[in-house]
């Protein structure tokens, strides 16, 4: 676990978004930022980790239910069994360079099939993957997986890659319209590529802050496809600018807001349910990295044949 830990913590960005919310909004040194609930994962231009948000008790083993291999880290939280999944990369993937298209597009279909698989088991589409939960505070229930980094193609064996090949077109069309990159990255985020308005219906309910990253994160993997990307400045004030914009109009997300608070009273249910989908995350992750049933029901408190029932199931 110190080793992971330590790889997780070395590859930071040096100063990482952080904050005790989702929203994230402080900058830090890498030391303080580890001190906070919620970190930047990857730094603004390399993918080191592909993170995945599970928005159902049970989260932390969606990676076993969808038939992908063991996550380096499920970080879950203890109180509704949500968690987020991160799988390491052996050699990150420079997100912010043209010239190196062709592996950024491979990383795309791969994030996009493994998604897939996880959606029937809660992944949430919209989920950025700037901000995720700190494996290292105290906050939430860590279950580390086996000490592994994955290669691309490695991951690519346990997908079906053929339905999930990027559109190329996109973004080499859009640049020559317009006044110039400004008018077609704003286009192609809101008017006319319409990826904002598709993507703010499953930020209702939750704050603008959170939905503001989002569009910010789009917007920055959407400049890394231009031959030659925009100053960071102007992709965030063009991101900032989508956002507030599309929701503004977006007249359903309120009543979306008052429907989703009758349904408060259930969460005592997945409480209850997320208690023992959390200690079931951790036996398999304690098995995937070669522990035995006899070991792993001591350190979690239960019998052996509870530990066999979980890993069998």
């Amino acid at each position: 676990m110190i080793e992971q830990l330590s790889l997780f913590a070395e590859r930071l960005p040096h100063r990482p978004y952080c904050s005790d919310d989702k929203t994230a909004r402080l900058i830090r040194s890498r030391a303080r930022a580890l001190q906070f609930p919620y970190i930047q994962v990857n730094p603004p231009k390399l993918r080191f980790w592909l993170p995945f948000d599970l928005d159902k008790p049970g989260g932390a083993v969606a990676w076993e239910d969808a038939l992908l291999p063991p996550p380096a880290v499920a970080i879950g939280n203890p109180h509704n069994g949500h968690a987020h999944l991160l799988w390491g990369l052996e050699a990150p993937v420079a997100t912010g360079d043209a010239a190196r298209a062709a592996p950024l597009r491979y990383l795309a279909a791969i994030e996009g099939a493994m998604l897939a698989k996880m959606l029937p088991h809660g992944a949430d589409p919209g989920f950025a993957g700037l901000i995720v939960k700190n494996p290292a505070h105290e906050k939430w229930r860590t279950h580390w997986g086996p000490p592994h980094l994955y290669g691309l193609g490695e991951l690519a064996e346990w997908l079906d890659l053929d339905k999930f090949k990027p559109k190329r077109a996109l973004l080499k069309e859009i640049e020559g319209y317009g006044v110039g990159r400004n008018v077609s990255l704003f286009n192609a985020l809101g008017p006319e590529g319409k990826w904002a308005y598709t993507a703010v219906r499953r930020y209702r309910g939750k704050p603008f802050g959170e939905w503001e990253i989002a569009v910010l994160a789009k917007a920055q993997e959407m400049n890394g496809e231009f031959r030659t990307p925009m100053d960071c400045n102007e992709v965030r004030h063009i991101a900032k600018s989508v956002a507030k914009w599309t929701w503004k109009q977006d007249k359903a997300r309120a009543a979306e807001f008052s429907q989703r608070q009758s349904y408060k009273g259930k969460r005592s249910g997945e409480v209850r349910a997320a208690a023992s989908e959390d200690r079931r995350a951790s036996a398999r992750l304690m098995a995937a990295s070669g522990m035995t049933q006899q070991v792993i029901a001591q350190a979690l408190g239960v019998t052996d044949r509870t530990v066999r029932n979980w890993i069998n199931d």
